[in-house]
């Protein structure tokens, strides 16, 4: 539960596990997304358990978008407790087409670069016992990102989105650039979270595998979901599954946890790694990706 005097900022907050999450949290809760319509229905939804919910629109690939956000959070003289981010954009697995270079590159400015500038956005807000809390995905465990970690290491530079397309073609290859997405946040998680200790503050994110009550996952074809079949529990997940692992995250129950990706997954990585043969593994981690160069 948040604080007296503190507020939980939850960005893609119309979403299924964004209403979920602050339902949970409680307390003074800021609800950040792109549709007006969808928050006011996501405002009414959270309500019912939030002390106050405000809405405020914001683009996260809009660098003033957020900045008015951050300036909307000063304006309520409450600290913060809480920063969420389940904003994202996923690939196209519903088998009807691949996604193109301009579907890609906004997979990469929602989920990677506005992403990364919404942390730097909020540092100066941190105070002792505030949280970060980015919501990633399994895909980003692949093997096939690493290779681009140097460039992930620095998303916000002036020529990163050509510097990756130089060698990783974005033509129909939504599901590898989705996976270097997620890899993306999950590092900066992990070189931000030194900044946010020595404000008192800590910065997780959680991988999820698929979450069947989303928007995201309700469109997905299901004999596309591969992770439903050869998870250890052989199910899907859902909204409040991984709103309760925020909640937990968010407490002070979690409070020697930061730098960290904490898999949310049924189990799926795992038996991706130990219980599937060698071709599905190999596939799984290449992400069927065509390198450019």
């Amino acid at each position: 539960m948040t604080e007296s005097g503190s507020a939980s900022v939850i960005l893609g907050g119309a979403g299924g596990i964004g209403t979920a999450c602050a339902r949970r949290l409680g307390g003074h809760v800021i609800l950040a997304d792109l549709d007006p319509g969808r928050l006011c229905e996501a405002q009414e939804r959270a309500l019912r358990e939030c002390e106050s919910v405000t809405i405020v629109t914001c683009d996260i690939t809009s660098r003033k978008s957020i900045d008015n956000l951050v300036d909307e959070v000063r304006a309520t003289d409450k600290s913060l407790a809480a920063l969420v981010n389940v904003s994202g954009v996923g690939p196209n697995l519903g088998g009807t087409r691949d996604l193109a270079p301009s579907d890609c590159r906004r997979m990469l400015d929602v989920n990677l670069i506005g992403a990364t500038y919404l942390l730097e956005a909020f540092e100066p807000l941190l105070t002792n016992g505030s949280v970060g809390i980015c919501v990633s995905s399994i895909g980003g465990h692949r093997r096939l990102p690493l290779q681009f970690d140097d460039l992930l290491r620095h998303p916000l530079a002036p020529q990163f989105p050509e510097l990756l397309e130089a060698r990783m073609c974005l033509d129909g290859n939504d599901v590898a650039v989705y996976a270097v997405s997620k890899r993306g946040i999950n590092l900066q998680v992990e070189l931000r979270a030194a900044a946010w200790g020595r404000a008192g503050a800590r910065l997780v994110s959680v991988s999820p595998a698929h979450i069947e009550d989303t928007l995201m996952g309700s469109t997905i074809d299901p004999s596309q979901i591969q992770y439903t079949r050869v998870s250890a529990l052989r199910r899907s997940g859902r909204a409040a599954e991984i709103a309760n692992t925020i909640r937990f995250l968010a407490s002070s129950d979690a409070s020697y946890i930061t730098g960290c990706d904490l898999l949310v997954d049924g189990g799926a990585k795992a038996s991706i790694e130990h219980h599937v043969d060698q071709q599905e593994r190999s596939s799984w981690h290449r992400a069927n990706t065509r390198i450019c160069g």
